[in-house]
């Protein structure tokens, strides 16, 4: 049976799900589609699959999650970035998921026709821990996260196996396709929310909006890995210490090669409560850097790691800049954002955590699984539900 690229729900049938699941055995005799998202992604929408097997082997999946093409339309100059995106998390899966030393969903496999046709399908985690950026997490959970995070940028760290990816966007791929988002979202960002937080913050402008590019190639230039590219506590779900699922990573959409440290300063930055991240931040650099060294990094003084993250944090500012005129047609809170202790722009006025949310697109908060868990990516934007006769289909 030819395996043939999903173009939207009424594709979602159990002819279809058979011709993928053939590795495993099975026989789709039926498929119930649930629409498990708290809301839509601008980039793919998330499903829950339910089958039932005429026959199968013990390896299918009672259900499954389903990241396909989303309702909405795009512009024909979005389209070069919205392939990329849609394309660079199956070829992780594909390339890189069985020799990750960390935990992701399951792949149950992927096809891809268009930028509007295309589905992966991953494995249906629940009963698993959630987190949310505007709850933040503990000091000794983000220590948890952190070392984790470390011990992923390590196993990639420098290697030449990467390079020339097709699936994997390069440094000056990601400065191409993201610069201009940055660029286009700091009038409103400049706007809405440098008056309240501090009017000095209009010379990140020329630090981030205007140099982008050149802050992704220098980070590169300093130690480059393959970076997650959206490492934050809505894409991390935590199970028992000590076990398979002590930390799972999800939603490899916004992978790239670059600087680790984009991904650290992302997540301490704007992940963080304002408390947590003054009491820890130090001690979490430490940390990532010691866990370079011990998973085999050499050469990479502290001093340097520390550059590098201070690189990341005008980097991760990229996310509630582009993100931005997102919030275009919303009136902005009062009041003024209270400044950390040390004069710097706190966690809660970045993406998640205040004003600026948002992701270029929209924000990918990842959906839930089964018993109220996160399952493998998602998408936040209007709630929209499913039609009835998506329900089950023979």
């Amino acid at each position: 049976m030819t395996v043939v690229a999903q173009r939207s729900n009424d594709d979602l049938t159990a002819e279809w799900l058979t011709s993928i699941l053939r590795e495993e055995g099975a026989s789709v005799e039926k498929l119930m589609v649930e629409d498990i998202g708290v809301g839509r992604g601008f980039v793919c929408q998330t499903v829950r699959l339910t089958p039932t097997y005429a026959g199968a082997g013990s390896e299918a999946p009672a259900t499954l999650v389903a990241k396909v093409p989303t309702f909405l339309g795009f512009s024909e100059d979005l389209m070069p970035l919205l392939a990329t995106l849609v394309t660079a998390e199956p070829g992780w899966y594909r390339a890189e998921q069985p020799m990750f030393p960390g935990r992701a969903p399951r792949s149950f496999g992927s096809v891809y026709g268009s930028v509007t046709e295309h589905a992966l399908l991953l494995e249906d985690l629940g009963g698993l821990r959630e987190f949310t950026q505007v709850d933040g997490c503990s000091a000794d959970e983000a220590r948890l996260i952190v070392e984790h995070l470390g011990r992923a940028h390590a196993h990639w760290w420098e290697t030449e196996r990467l390079q020339g990816s097709d699936w994997l966007p390069s440094v000056e791929q990601g400065a191409s396709q993201w610069e201009p988002y940055t660029q286009a979202g700091w009038e409103l960002f400049a706007e809405r929310i440098v008056p309240r937080i501090d009017p000095a913050f209009a010379a990140i402008r020329e630090r981030v909006a205007e140099r982008y590019g050149d802050l992704l190639r220098k980070g590169a230039a300093s130690a480059s890995t393959l970076v997650h590219g959206d490492f934050r506590l809505e894409n991390l779900m935590m199970g028992e210490r000590g076990s398979e699922d002590e930390l799972v990573i999800l939603d490899w959409q916004l992978i790239g090669w670059g600087s680790g440290l984009r991904d650290l300063a992302y997540f301490v930055g704007q992940n963080l409560a304002p408390e947590v991240r003054q009491e820890a931040e130090g001690e979490l650099v430490e940390l990532y850097d010691a866990t370079l060294v011990a998973n085999g990094v050499g050469g990479y003084e502290l001093s340097r790691c520390k550059g590098d993250y201070r690189r990341g944090l005008l980097l991760a500012l990229s996310v509630p800049i582009g993100g931005t005129p997102a919030l275009a047609d919303i009136e902005p809170p009062g009041g003024r954002c209270r400044r950390g202790e040390r004069g710097e722009l706190p966690a809660d006025a970045g993406s998640g955590r205040g004003a600026g949310r948002g992701d270029g697109f929209a924000q990918h908060r990842g959906d839930r699984g089964r018993d109220g868990g996160r399952v493998g990516g998602g998408g936040v934007g209007r709630k929209r539900r499913l039609p009835r006769s998506w329900r089950a289909r023979a």
